[in-house]
């Protein structure tokens, strides 16, 4: 099957980049980012819903216009900053692999961006198999979205650090490609909801975790009560949510998203029941400082809280696919919470031996939900795959 053998080989490199250095590193993971994206970029124009639902119509429309009137012309369908980079690759290529390949390199290069900088060197090779197990398919169909969630996903470094400005800027840039990305604000302050509040806690205590579930579980009947009125506003200021208004009401419970959702809470459970989480929650481990010197862990991530905050917006994540009843489609805000599925995995495979089994249980979850929703369910109508291109179909 392509997509195995693309994921694969895709993967073995970043794993290979992680022990090396130099320019044999950047040359590793180069090549490693490239497969998949020259994957997604020689597709036919029938891979991925949404490539004959605008892309492909938007491509000859910039390849034939000016700049002023491809802008203007698509204002009310695309968020400005996809317009310009739609307009200014098109205008200097008359391939369509071409734009397809630049669309997953956008993509695809912040999320391994994000990941480097989350979680330790060697460990990219987790979150990146996870990227492509959870959201490579989706990129292939929601293009613009997924543009948008790689800069929310690079923001959380700077809620993690305490850094506004950098966090508004990647915000902003999201929104230039996808105005969903808004919600990406939330993150700021959520993870001072959910991130400990007790100096001798690693994560969350009692209290605090069923204030956090209540908050949610509220929000979450609040959007399912009112979320259709919401959808049929929204539609005035941007005319492709009208197909949210069409459809509302017309979706059904994301179950691969309520299977993602336990597969991450039996991964975070086997992480607590470790060895590893009973070094994290003693008393000798109190502040970052002392943790990362106990478990030479010396990545500027923050350890077993970091690791539990990033599950923590994972599930909600997961429950916010739950929209889809509002609306179809709707749930895809979820996504912005849980894409901290990937550098959450390579962080947890940092830790060693100690969280093996956690791993395990994230990255096999991850392959049955790629098999499930993508080649039993065809969701993104990303198979069967084929390429003119590479003569495949």
């Amino acid at each position: 099957m392509i997509y195995v053998c693309a994921f694969i080989v895709s993967t073995l490199l970043i794993y290979c980049s992680g022990r090396c250095r130099g320019s044999l590193r950047a040359a590793l993971v180069i090549v490693g980012v490239l497969i998949p994206c020259i994957l997604a970029g020689v597709r036919d124009k029938t891979v991925g819903v949404d490539v004959m639902t605008y892309a492909y119509w938007q491509f000859l429309d910039a390849g034939s216009s000016g700049f002023k009137d491809f802008i203007a012309r698509n204002a009310s369908l695309s968020a400005p900053g996809w317009n310009v980079m739609t307009w200014v690759v098109c205008h200097y290529t008359k391939n369509l692999a071409e734009y397809l390949t630049v669309i997953e390199l956008i993509c695809a290069i912040p999320i391994y961006c994000a990941i480097s900088r989350l979680a330790p060197k060697g460990s990219e090779w987790a979150g990146w198999l996870v990227w492509l197990l959870l959201f490579y398919a989706f990129s292939m169909n929601g293009m613009r979205q997924s543009v948008a969630i790689g800069f929310t996903l690079l923001a959380y470094e700077g809620v993690r650090d305490r850094r506004p400005f950098y966090f508004l800027i990647l915000i902003g840039l999201g929104c230039l490609f996808h105005q969903t990305a808004i919600v990406g604000l939330l993150m700021w302050p959520m993870n001072s909801l959910v991130g400990s509040v007790k100096q001798k806690s690693p994560f969350m205590g009692k209290w605090q975790s069923l204030l956090v579930v209540a908050i949610v579980l509220a929000t979450f009947l609040v959007l399912v009560a009112f979320g259709g009125q919401l959808v049929v506003k929204l539609s005035v200021l941007k005319e492709s949510y009208s197909y949210q208004v069409n459809h509302i009401g017309g979706g059904d419970v994301s179950w691969a998203y309520i299977f993602l959702l336990v597969v991450i809470s039996l991964a975070w459970t086997s992480v607590k029941n470790s060895k590893f989480g009973d070094e994290a929650a003693s008393p000798g481990l109190s502040d970052q400082k002392s943790f990362k010197s106990k478990v030479s862990y010396t990545s500027s991530a923050f350890g077993f809280q970091d690791l539990g905050v990033m599950l923590a917006f994972a599930s909600i994540g997961c429950l916010l696919y739950q929209l889809n009843l509002v609306a179809d489609t709707l749930g895809r805000l979820g996504a912005y919470f849980t894409v901290l599925s990937i550098p959450a995995t390579s962080l947890m495979t940092s830790f060693g031996r100690r969280t093996t089994n956690g791993t395990m249980i994230m990255l096999v979850g991850c392959a049955a939900f790629f098999t499930v929703m993508n080649l039993y369910m065809g969701k993104s109508g990303v198979w069967p795959y084929t390429s003119t291109i590479l003569g495949i179909g």
